[in-house]
């Protein structure tokens, strides 16, 4: 009996170490090599053995067969924004806040506002150390002041291919960070604007964003009536074109951290998306940065997205096909909007703690269910002989989860410049900008009667 008592405990022992040795460990993820050989593919077969590393609001994704990627332990060139980024952000200014908000004449986008991960360690309250965070992923977009760039929003519904495809132009400007700007109260200003098919032309969405207590100011431009309806700040979370996407999701997370109930836990290592390798970026001179997604990808291909490569079998056509998987330190940040009028209710960040940038969004709405999943990439681009590297967004992915729908937008030409230059100026960020074109719009109308054909907004359901 003693021998077998004492047979049984030794196998019971060595029971785990049986298990921990045949399962996989979860950062057992090969190199990473060129942009077309194959990496571990991850899928609904193999998840339980990497779960550990993937969000679990992500996780049933993978489960249903939509989410199927290929990963690696890390990319040749690890990303960073270079030493002067880094020295900038060495400390933390904690006397920058001021409750949820920014001190007056807080200065963005020369480092991390509250110092990088290793000052924000020293946080004690989950409250504070995510409003920094979000403070944080602000001052990193406002390091380039003005962004501009080219869109494709592809919109999916149970079949492998997209079957509708727009166009577009996501502007950014960061009034805040200009040298001698006299909007010192103003974060950003925003322009969205739909440029194909012909009937959406100028079809556009217009945002002023301030520091403090002081409301968004939203702005819609209708082509069919030819006129500029100014909205609620609550607005910016309502779907676009009955899509599920919102001006907050171009970005990832976009919100006025002012009305941000959000807590953050301590980091964990996760895998997040990004490029296999950067498309080539031209400077024209010290100003401007310029890249061309849509005329080289990876400097190999032009095929970006499942649905054009195949590159994943049994994956959904919105998979990435110039992107893998990598483990990442990742903050997790629950947060809800204080706006009772905004349609989103809680939400879910996983923000990288060494780029500072939001990889994945979990959206429920008010009533508690689980509205959308969104997932963001990021390159890394500079001028021409410097360190220094500003992050642009690759793409967005939105799934909605309520009406089995996927929508991506596809960034395909970028342009950063440190200082504002036509057509990316503050006039070209005015609601007098849409006056204009209403009158252009007249002048070139033409005195004949025709038969005008309603423009129907584009939607096939």
């Amino acid at each position: 009996m003693r021998i077998r008592n004492s047979l049984v405990a030794a196998l019971l022992l060595l029971l785990p170490q049986i298990a921990i040795a045949e399962a996989p460990a979860p950062g057992n993820l090969p190199e990473a090599t060129d942009d077309l050989s194959p990496q571990k593919i991850l899928n609904s077969q193999n998840l339980s053995s990497y779960k550990e590393i993937v969000p679990l609001e992500l996780q049933a994704l993978f489960r249903n067969g939509q989410l199927e990627i290929e990963a690696a332990s890390g990319l040749k060139v690890v990303p960073s924004y270079g030493e002067q980024w880094a020295k900038a952000s060495g400390a933390s200014a904690s006397a920058a806040l001021s409750g949820q908000s920014l001190r007056p004449g807080t200065k963005l986008g020369e480092g991390f506002v509250f110092g990088d991960a290793a000052s924000l360690a020293a946080a004690d309250d989950s409250k504070v150390l995510a409003q920094k965070i979000l403070w944080n992923i602000y001052s990193v977009w406002a390091a380039e002041h003005v962004f501009g760039s080219q869109f494709e929003f592809h919109w999916f519904k149970d079949a492998a291919k997209p079957f509708r495809t727009l166009r577009g132009e996501f502007d950014r400007i960061y009034p805040l960070a200009l040298p001698d700007s006299k909007q010192l109260t103003q974060l950003f200003r925003e322009l969205i604007r739909f440029t194909a098919p012909a009937f959406l032309n100028d079809l556009a969405w217009l945002t002023f964003r301030f520091v403090g207590s002081d409301e968004d100011i939203l702005w819609v431009y209708s082509p069919a009536v030819q006129k500029l309806r100014q909205l609620t700040a609550a607005n910016r979370s309502d779907p676009i074109l009955r899509s599920a996407v919102s001006p907050e999701d171009f970005l990832v997370w976009s919100g006025k951290p002012e009305l941000a109930d959000a807590r953050a836990e301590p980091p964990a290592t996760m895998l997040a998306p990004f490029l296999r390798a950067e498309a080539p970026a031209v400077s024209s001179d010290k100003t401007c940065v310029f890249i061309d997604r849509a005329a080289a990808v990876s400097n190999r291909t032009t095929v970006r997205w499942n649905f054009e490569s195949s590159r994943y079998l049994h994956g959904a056509g919105w998979v990435p096909s110039t992107s893998i998987l990598i483990p990442r330190s990742m903050w997790r940040i629950e947060l809800v909007s204080q706006d009772p009028f905004s349609l989103y209710g809680r939400q879910i960040l996983y923000v990288d703690t060494e780029l500072m940038l939001p990889i994945y969004k979990v959206v429920y709405n008010r009533s508690g269910q689980l509205w959308k999943t969104v997932i963001g990439s990021y390159g890394l681009a500079g001028v021409q002989g410097s360190s220094a590297k500003s992050p642009y967004p690759a793409y967005t992915v939105v799934i909605d989860h309520l009406k089995n729908e996927a929508f991506v937008i596809d960034f395909s030409r970028i342009t950063m410049c440190a200082e504002p230059t036509p057509p990316l100026t503050l006039a070209d960020f005015d609601p007098k900008r849409f006056t204009d074109v209403s009158k252009r719009v007249q002048q070139a109308a033409t005195p004949t009667p025709a038969v005008q054909v309603p423009a129907e907004e584009p939607d096939e359901r």
